[in-house]
């Protein structure tokens, strides 16, 4: 039962789509995945970059938003990690950031207790 969890993903997040029109190289080729036990960030189109984050390493999560986002429904999430100098994961132009940063802070939290 537990493996079958930790393959199937609670939530796939994709950039939105106006920014996809204006810069469609940089965030055509960006999805992130969040099971319950890791995240996953893939970057590119024609050469894939993925990075894999445990839950439980997950130190901060930050979300930005211009003017625009608020009405629009798309934003800027940071994900940050323990043993990190910076930011780990930066999804640019995601859609529902706030529903992504909620989802992974309650992650955090059940994977604390």
């Amino acid at each position: 039962m537990s493996e079958q969890l930790d393959t199937t993903p609670l939530y796939a997040f994709r950039v939105h789509w106006i920014k996809g029109l204006v810069r469609p190289v940089r965030w055509i080729g960006q999805k992130l995945v969040v099971f319950r036990t890791k995240v996953i960030f893939q970057t590119g189109i024609f050469s894939r970059e993925e990075r894999i984050i445990p839950i439980s390493k997950i130190t901060d999560i930050r979300v930005s938003k211009g003017c625009a986002a608020g009405v629009l429904g798309y934003g800027n999430l940071y994900i940050e990690t323990a043993g990190s100098s910076g930011t780990e994961i930066e999804v640019l132009d995601i859609a529902n950031p706030d529903y992504a940063r909620d989802l992974i802070v309650h992650l955090v939290d059940q994977s604390e207790s």
